[in-house]
């Protein structure tokens, strides 16, 4: 989602960043002009959001909408640039305000989805981060090309630009998202003997390690490929550090680390830990039911610091 919506707003900042001086110089309208043309696009936003929005969802998937979305930008982007009709140019900015609203609502469910709701707010504060900073360097690299090539040129660039970010949806693809449940399960992760250290303590980092022996070669294959699916989703979900190790001298005995920022996080992710975590784990377990029970150690850094 960050990276998809950085790009898109890198791209999409061409069409309000070259809107004034565009409407002023290119089209000679008067300041009125220029505010029914942004207004015409803040109203079609309001009017995708309230009613073409909620009856597409429930028919359309996500990703569906996104590459619609950015179609239609691209070609009101396009098109803005080559129209002197007023009215005509009034309609387009109101398509444009409905695919904009579209794709940034669609991407901020993308992140509320991608993310535990414990740290929701961080990732609202990273995606309006994004969706700012795109716009605002988007805007200076817009309009430094406008100035050697103009406008409508540039609004063409812009217009094929949007098209190949719908490219990045093979490595990005929002579908990838629809089985997560980030559902809390606190008591999926017991806690462990030392969860009532000294205070002093609180902010020394975690270590845990989870020992599996006599991993049987035929499964070895199945075990590490569903661990690392299990290391990606704890990194994820806050755990500062994790790996999975083996003994080149038995190949059946496995170490998995990992490393929480301070005890006081680690503590907070077994209160949080969630299904997606539990299935994971589960299948482990289902995987490795024949052999050795993991064993599971808990460590307390004797500094502050993670590195």
């Amino acid at each position: 989602m960050i990276v998809r919506a950085g790009l898109f707003t890198l791209c999409s900042s061409a069409l309000l960043s070259l809107l004034p001086y565009f409407a002023k110089y290119e089209l000679g309208f008067d300041s009125t002009g220029f505010g029914m043309l942004l207004g015409s696009f803040g109203m079609g936003a309001v009017i995708g959001g309230i009613e073409f929005l909620p009856r597409l969802r429930p028919k359309v998937s996500v990703e569906s909408m996104i590459i619609g979305s950015i179609a239609l930008l691209s070609m009101v982007t396009f098109s803005v640039g080559y129209i002197q009709d007023f009215g005509i140019l009034c309609l387009l900015m109101a398509l444009g305000g409905a695919a904009h609203i579209t794709i940034l609502s669609t991407f901020y469910t993308i992140g509320a989805k991608s993310a535990p709701k414990w740290i929701g707010a961080r990732v609202l504060a990273i995606y309006l981060l994004i969706l700012n900073g795109g716009l605002a360097i988007g805007s200076v690299i817009w309009g430094a090309v406008a100035n050697e090539i103009g406008i409508p040129v540039t609004l063409s660039l812009a217009a094929i630009s949007l098209v190949a970010t719908i490219l990045t949806k093979k490595h990005y693809n929002s579908t990838s998202l629809d089985n997560l449940d980030f559902t809390p399960v606190s008591d999926h992760w017991p806690l462990p003997p030392q969860h009532s250290i000294e205070p002093s303590e609180y902010k020394n980092q975690a270590l845990i390690t989870i020992e599996y022996s006599s991993i049987n070669s035929n499964i070895s294959a199945g075990f590490e490929q569903i661990t690392r699916e299990l290391g990606c989703l704890l990194k994820s979900e806050g755990m500062a550090y994790w790996e999975l190790f083996q003994d080149p001298t038995d190949m059946g005995h496995y170490i998995e680390i990992r490393i929480a920022d301070t005890w006081t996080d680690h503590m907070r992710q077994h209160e949080f830990v969630t299904k997606n975590i539990q299935v994971m784990e589960n299948k482990i377990s289902d995987l490795i039911k024949d052999c050795p029970t993991p064993k599971v150690v808990h460590y307390v850094g004797k500094s502050s610091s993670i590195w």
